[in-house]
């Protein structure tokens, strides 16, 4: 048993993947955001639909791409 374990504390691994995920998400909605060809958007679009599918849990990414175009209106 280790430590985290005895104490009920989250894995460290956990923690990291968890802050990878994040990164990566924040990461891709930027580059969505910074691109100014429409190709390049829809490739991005596409990315985070794949995404969502390997992640099923997660909030959908795509949806989150889709709403900051929205903007105010949403």
């Amino acid at each position: 048993m280790t430590t985290a374990e005895l104490y009920g504390l989250p894995d460290v691994a956990d923690y990291m993947a968890a802050e990878s995920i994040d990164a990566y998400r924040a990461q891709l909605v930027t580059r969505y955001h910074a691109s100014t060809d429409p190709f390049e958007q829809m490739r991005l679009y596409a990315e985070a639909a794949r995404y969502d599918r390997r992640h099923p849990d997660e909030s959908p990414l795509a949806d989150e791409l889709y709403g900051t175009d929205l903007g105010e209106v949403a």
